[in-house]
C-alpha cells in the first residue's frame, strides 16, 4: 500500500536521441513497479506491450502527484496473481484519473508453457476512459521451438469509426498477433511473428508506436562453435526482415515501411565480440516529421542503405568497453553515427561507466544538416555495505540541457533507506536565447525515509 507517493530515490532517466517519427521507449526505474514487475508485462515483440508501468504518475517524462494505491503479487495454488490500483491528481489538462491492472497466468501442457489473461483500466474525474481485456500464451511445442499467441481489445470515449463506417467495427478495436520461435544461439535459430491492430484499438496503459496496420518480421540464423584448439567460441550469421501495412489505404499504398538485413557475430575464447550487419530500409511517409527545427524529412517514399560494426570486449574485465560505428544513406541524405561505451571497476567501492554518441546527417540537396551529441557518466561509490553515493551527469544538444542527478543512501538494514536527492537541469544554450535564458531550467533537493513493514501473514 503507498500513500501521498514520490518517487525520490529514482536514478535519472538516460537521454536519448530520437531519429525516428515514432516514441522514445524509456524502462521503468521505480522499484514499486520494479518488484515482482514481471507478472504484469505481456510483451509484443520489440518494446511494446500491453501494459507499461511507466504510463502510471508520468506524462512525457514529467512526474504527476500520486494520491496512493496498492499492488499484490504473489502465487495462489498454480496462478500467478498481480493486481495494482493507482489514484493519480490533476496534472495540467489532464484529470485526476484511477489506474488499474489486473493480471492471471497459469502454467499449462508442461513446465515451460503459460496461459494468461490481462484487464487493464483508467477512469477520469471527467468521464474519460480507457479498458482493455485480453489474453495470452506461450506454448513450448518441442525442443527450443515455442509458439506465442496474444489477442486483447481495447474501449475509450474517444473512439472514432471510419468515414464509411457507422460504428466501430470488432476488428478495428481489436489486437491478434502469433509469434514462433526457435530459441538459442546454437544451429539453426528462426523467428516469425504476425501482428494486426485495429484502427480504434489503443491500450490506454500500454506502449505501442504504431496503430492500425498490419505486420510480419522473421529472422533466419546459424551458429557454430568450433570447438577446442580454436580461438573462436562462436560465430554466426542471419537473415532478417520485417514490414508494416496501412490497414485501410488504396492498394497502391499499403506499404508504409519495411527493412532486409543481413549480420555475422564472431565470438573469442576470451569474451571479444565483433558484429556486423547491412540493412536495406524502405519508408513511406504521409507527413513530415522534424529532426531538429530547421532539418525536416519530407513527404515521400524512400529507399536506403545503411552498415554497421560494432564491438563488446569481455565482460569480466576491469575496464571494457562498447563500440559501434553505422553509416549509410538517411532517407535522401547521408548518415554516420558513432557511438563509445567504457567502463572502469577501480575497486569494489568505485565504479565509472560513461557513453559518447554522435550522429552527423546531411542533406545536400536541401541544404540540411543535423548533428547530435549525446554524453553521459556515470560515478558509484560504495563507502560500506550500508552506505554509498552515486553521481549521474548527462548532456544531449538536442534539448540544449545538462542534467545532474546526485543521489546518497544510507541503507542500515533491509527495508530500511534514508535517501538525500538532488537533481538539477541546467541550459547548455541560454546565451542564444533572447532575453538570455536561465542558468537552471529546474531544481530539486529531496531528502526521503523509508520504513518496510514486514507483516507475518
Amino acid at each position: 500500500l503507498t500513500a501521498n507517493t514520490d518517487f525520490a530515490q529514482v536514478e535519472a532517466d538516460d537521454q536519448q536521441v530520437n531519429l525516428t517519427r515514432f516514441s522514445l521507449f524509456f524502462p521503468e526505474q521505480r522499484r514499486f513497479f520494479q518488484e515482482r514487475g514481471a507478472i504484469f508485462e505481456v510483451p509484443l515483440g520489440s518494446n511494446e506491450r500491453l501494459f507499461h508501468s511507466r504510463r502510471v504518475g508520468l506524462v512525457n517524462g514529467e512526474q504527476v502527484p500520486i494520491y496512493g494505491g496498492g499492488r499484490l503479487v504473489g502465487r495462489v495454488g498454480e496462478w500467478d496473481v498481480g493486481f495494482l490500483d493507482m489514484q493519480a491528481a490533476e496534472h495540467g489538462d489532464l484529470p485526476s484519473e484511477n489506474l488499474g491492472v489486473a493480471r492471471l497466468r497459469r502454467r499449462f501442457l508442461n513446465e515451460f508453457s503459460y496461459l494468461g489473461g490481462i484487464m487493464t483500466s483508467r477512469f477520469g474525474d471527467d468521464g474519460s476512459y480507457n479498458v482493455l481485456y485480453g489474453t495470452d500464451a506461450v506454448v513450448r511445442l518441442f525442443g527450443q521451438d515455442y509458439l506465442t499467441l496474444n489477442w486483447a481489445q481495447s474501449f475509450d470515449d474517444h473512439e472514432e469509426p471510419s468515414n464509411d463506417q457507422e460504428v466501430t467495427g470488432l476488428m478495428d478495436r481489436t489486437l491478434i498477433r502469433a509469434n514462433w520461435q526457435r530459441r538459442g544461439r546454437d544451429g539453426v535459430t528462426y523467428d516469425g511473428n504476425l501482428i494486426r491492430t485495429g484502427e480504434t484499438f489503443q491500450p490506454g496503459m500500454g506502449f505501442l508506436r504504431r496503430r492500425d496496420y498490419i505486420s510480419g518480421n522473421g529472422s533466419v540464423g546459424y551458429g557454430w562453435r568450433p570447438g577446442v584448439g580454436s580461438a573462436l567460441n562462436r560465430y554466426g550469421f542471419s537473415v532478417d526482415g520485417n514490414f508494416f501495412l496501412r490497414n485501410k489505404s488504396p492498394i497502391d499504398d499499403l506499404a508504409e515501411s519495411g527493412t532486409f538485413g543481413l549480420s555475422g557475430q564472431l565470438e573469442s575464447r576470451g569474451g571479444h565480440r565483433i558484429s556486423t550487419s547491412i540493412r536495406r530500409n524502405y519508408e513511406d511517409l504521409n507527413r513530415p516529421f522534424s529532426l531538429s527545427e530547421d532539418t525536416t524529412v519530407p513527404i515521400g517514399s524512400y529507399w536506403f542503405s545503411e552498415g554497421r560494426l560494432s564491438y563488446i570486449s569481455p565482460s569480466g574485465d576491469l575496464f571494457r568497453t562498447n563500440a559501434s560505428v553505422s553509416g549509410g544513406r538517411f532517407f535522401d541524405g547521408t548518415r554516420l553515427s558513432f557511438s563509445f561505451s567504457p567502463a572502469w571497476s577501480v575497486s569494489r567501492h568505485l565504479r565509472f561507466n560513461g557513453t559518447y554518441q554522435i550522429n552527423r546527417i546531411e542533406f545536400d540537396d536541401r541544404s540540411q544538416q543535423f548533428t547530435s551529441h549525446l554524453a553521459r557518466v556515470r560515478t558509484e561509490l560504495t563507502f560500506t555495505t550500508r552506505t554509498s553515493v552515486s553521481a549521474f551527469l548527462q548532456y544531449n544538444s538536442t534539448g540544449d540541457l545538462v542534467a545532474l542527478n546526485i543521489r546518497f543512501r544510507y541503507n542500515p538494514r533491509e527495508g530500511h533507506d534514508l535517501y538525500v536527492v538532488w537533481n538539477e537541469t541546467f541550459n547548455s544554450n541560454r546565451f542564444s536565447l533572447d532575453p538570455m535564458g536561465p542558468f537552471s531550467q529546474e531544481r530539486a533537493v529531496l531528502v526521503k525515509y523509508s520504513h518496510t513493514l514486514t507483516l507475518g501473514l
